[in-house]
């Protein structure tokens, strides 16, 4: 079962076990992350690597882009006629930069913490240790540009 499923499955458990509400806000904001990283990940994961420059403008530029290819059903395509000096802001709209899948990646590091302290902390309310002191980090998915 993949981390998506598994985290529904545990605010369904959560609600029926009538846990704490600190600790069903504790999952709720996993969930959360979990859920936009994954879409984020889907994106990533089923698109094409690719390098954006100008060559039809400057063929002899050094400016080039690495990332991924955004899904065509959310490129931005413009009604009016492009411009050549737009051409390279409008390539660059439809790809997800390297800067942004590493920022994602960090955010994927984060989450993984946050589920290790969420996991600790149930287990403490299991076990009717104290567990109020205990915090799960929140994780900073960064926003979809």
């Amino acid at each position: 079962m993949d981390l998506r499923n598994r985290l529904k499955l545990l605010k369904y458990l959560g609600t029926a076990r009538q846990l704490p509400k600190l600790l069903m806000d504790d999952v709720s904001s996993v969930r959360s992350a979990a859920s936009q990283l994954s879409e984020f990940r889907n994106e990533i994961a089923h698109n094409a690597a690719m390098l954006s420059m100008p060559f039809l403008t400057d063929p002899d530029s050094s400016d080039i882009v690495a990332g991924v290819q955004r899904p065509r059903s959310k490129w931005i395509v413009s009604s009016a006629s492009i411009q050549p000096d737009e051409v390279m802001a409008l390539h660059r709209k439809w790809m997800i930069p390297v800067d942004r899948i590493r920022e994602c990646t960090e955010a994927a590091v984060q989450l993984q913490r946050a589920t290790n302290q969420l996991a600790t902390k149930l287990d403490c309310y299991k076990r009717n240790e104290p567990w109020e002191h205990m915090t799960v980090a929140k994780v900073s998915v960064p926003k979809q540009a």
